[in-house]
């Protein structure tokens, strides 16, 4: 699998990965140690393909992403039926149209009904994940009273490639 991801400033890394470090502190989450190198992203699509050079060659010489783009997370959330807590960031005209530029761009190779399709996307950096039930509202808490960030900027986009055994590598960078 293939995703699209957009990556965030230093500072913003460096509170969210301190968020992932005290929960595993805590022994609330290791969400973010499941993966190796795991770093704070909005995913901006996913997909299947057996060319990835196509790919890679079609956002080379097409993508037109003005970087950094400034955002601003106002709330904390998570997705029903699911144990996941998860900053959401305000859906602005800037981050609306990268979205919709990446989905212009692979419109062929993403499918319609995608979670990251321009109708169904919500767009979030994940804190925790398949958290224990019974550990879920104080992750929640945790992240609701000591998460400060609220602005940061999307600082660069990767294009990541995702084996079956969760290794993720980068394919390409654009900043």
């Amino acid at each position: 699998m293939y995703a699209i991801i957009a990556t965030l400033d230093d500072q913003s890394n460096e509170m969210i990965r301190e968020a992932w470090y005290q929960l595993k502190e805590l022994s609330l989450s290791d969400y973010a140690y499941e993966v190796s190198d795991r770093e704070p992203h909005i995913t901006l699509a996913s997909f299947e393909v057996d060319d990835i050079d196509s790919v890679t060659n079609t956002l080379d010489s097409q993508l037109d992403a003005v970087l950094p783009i400034e955002i601003s997370f106002q709330s904390l959330g998570s997705f029903l039926g699911s144990r996941i807590v998860f900053l959401s960031p305000t859906k602005t005209p800037d981050l609306i149209s990268l979205h919709n530029q990446i989905h212009e761009l692979l419109k062929g190779i993403i499918a319609p009904d995608s979670q990251y399709a321009s109708a169904n996307w919500i767009p979030h950096v994940t804190i925790a994940n398949r958290i224990d039930e019974e550990k879920l509202e104080k992750v929640y808490s945790y992240c609701l009273n000591h998460l400060k960030v609220t602005k940061a900027h999307i600082a660069a986009l990767k294009l990541i490639a995702i084996s079956d055994d969760k290794e993720v590598s980068t394919i390409c960078e654009y900043s």
